[in-house]
């Protein structure tokens, strides 16, 4: 599986983003505290889509908000990737799961 190019560290604006896409980018930054949590999850999960072990990742019970879903009143309550394998190639597909 092929894997993704790595995040690296921005740090936060003091101010609030100005536009969806920064948000999004400011979300992709993780918390100090997390990080290590973040990195250890990370390696487990490329370990095992590398050795063809992963079937199914599902992520529940997100805390954060996503500016873009809530605006139109809905609320992100899991996601579910699984790989699959398109024109020969490796990819990820990811599923959002509203209430």
């Amino acid at each position: 599986m092929a894997t993704p190019p790595e995040r690296t560290a921005m740090p936060k604006p003091s101010s609030s983003p100005a536009t969806p896409t920064e948000a999004a980018t400011q979300a992709l930054v993780p918390a100090a505290d997390n990080a290590a949590a973040l990195a250890r999850f990370d390696a487990l999960l490329r370990d095992a889509a590398a050795s063809g072990r992963l079937v199914q990742l599902m992520l529940v019970a997100y805390q954060g908000g996503v500016a873009d879903i809530e605006a139109q009143g809905q609320k992100l309550q899991r996601v579910i990737a699984q790989p699959v394998l398109l024109r020969g190639q490796a990819h990820l597909s990811l599923v959002l799961r509203f209430p």
